[in-house]
Formats: C-alpha cells, sequence, structure tokens
C-alpha cells in the first residue's frame, strides 16, 4: 500500500502530488498549440483508451501523442493509479477495465458547468501543464439549483485547487456528491493532461454508491 496523504473538503477526498511527470514526459505533452481553441470553447485534442491487456484505442484522429510516448507513459504510472484507488475508494478497485487518456484545452472565457463525473469513472486526475499560471479546479459542497422564483443560483460557497504546472489533482467521483468545474482565467488558454481509470460495469458502481457502508463512508465535511 502506498502512502500518500489524502486531503479531505466537503464529500471529496483527493490527493495532490506536484512534479508528477517528468521533465520529458512535461515537454512532449505541452507541445500542443493551445492558441487556437476559441476562448470560450473547451476542446479535448487527444483521447486514447488503454485496456488492461494493454491493447490500445485511439478516440482521436493525428498523432499529437505518438503510440509509443502513450504507451509509455501507461506502463509507467498504471500501478500507481490502481493503488491510489485501492487506497481512496478499495469498494470500486476491482471493477477497472480501462485507462483513459485526455489532453483538453480550455479557452481563456471558458467555464465548464458544475458536475460531479460520469459513474464509468472510477479515478480522475487532471495534471496542469501550461501555461505557468491560470486557473485549477474549483470544488463545491453542492451544484447549482433553481430558487423560488425560476432562477438558477450558483453555491456561494468553494474552494480553489490552485493552478501549478505538473500539478496533480486525484480523486474518486461520488455521484451527487463530488461537485467541481474548471475555467479559463480570462488571460490564457490552458492545456491539461486528464487519466481516467474506468469500467463499464456502471451498474456495479451504482450498486457499491448506494449501499449503506459506502454512503456512512461520506459524512465528512471542512
Amino acid at each position: 500500500m502506498i502512502h500518500i496523504p489524502i486531503q479531505s473538503k466537503y464529500f471529496f477526498k483527493y490527493i495532490i502530488l506536484d512534479d508528477f511527470l517528468s521533465e520529458n514526459e512535461v515537454k512532449s505533452l505541452n507541445r500542443v498549440d493551445i492558441s487556437k481553441v476559441p476562448s470560450n470553447g473547451v476542446l479535448t485534442c487527444y483521447h486514447a483508451r488503454i485496456f488492461k491487456d494493454k491493447n490500445i484505442e485511439p478516440k482521436t484522429e493525428g498523432d499529437i501523442i505518438p503510440i509509443e510516448n502513450i504507451m509509455s507513459i501507461h506502463n509507467k504510472y498504471e500501478n500507481l493509479f490502481y493503488s491510489i484507488l485501492s487506497k481512496i475508494c478499495p469498494a470500486k478497485s476491482n471493477l477497472i477495465e480501462f485507462m483513459d487518456y485526455h489532453l483538453t484545452i480550455t479557452g481563456k472565457d471558458s467555464n465548464y458547468p458544475i458536475h460531479d463525473d460520469l459513474p464509468y469513472k472510477l479515478l480522475s486526475t487532471v495534471i496542469y501543464l501550461k501555461p505557468e499560471n491560470n486557473m485549477g479546479t474549483l470544488i463545491y459542497p453542492c451544484p447549482k439549483y433553481p430558487l423560488f422564483n425560476g432562477e438558477i443560483d450558483s453555491p456561494t460557497e468553494g474552494f480553489v485547487i490552485n493552478w501549478k504546472p505538473n500539478r496533480a489533482l486525484i480523486f474518486s467521483r461520488i455521484h451527487q456528491k463530488t461537485w467541481h468545474s474548471y475555467q479559463g482565467d480570462g488571460k490564457s488558454n490552458r492545456l491539461a493532461f486528464i487519466i481516467n481509470v474506468g469500467t463499464d460495469k456502471v451498474k456495479e458502481v451504482m450498486e457499491i454508491e448506494n449501499s449503506k457502508e459506502f454512503r456512512e463512508s461520506i459524512t465528512w465535511a471542512n
């Protein structure tokens, strides 16, 4: 079992690891040109899925990341992510079927809605890449909600995971609990490398999250 401090906020248990990727790995990912994305847009310019048997399924066209590079990253960090999942959410650790790798560009004026992640994501990791300064991830105690007059309001409270190049934010999603969003800082587009440990066994995920034992494990708040 790995020994990595787990932090908590609202209904999140999360891990922050700085200097996560090697210098060469960061350099290869940062070759992506982030200037051509519309200021209010979000673009996934690379997506590949790697299964437990090492078969790889490209989801986007082009060779932004050569297959050998993504496989090298996968082979290097796969067991680390499995170990983190077994520590942060052991109930889901036997459901792993694949890992998804995304490069996502967020426009400087873009604001992605508050969401809790899809249930197929067992472990979510975002690694901030460039520029040097931007907006990180915002986490909330609740989503947007309707008012009595029909208007939609936003949570008045939130917590920011600060942006830092090569910082990894890692957490295991919980339905209707792990509310978060991300956005540009109004000055520069941003590039992030997203790694998700995933499963197609969504029914089993929801059964775990609806169990009494699991519900009793998420009653913390800071």
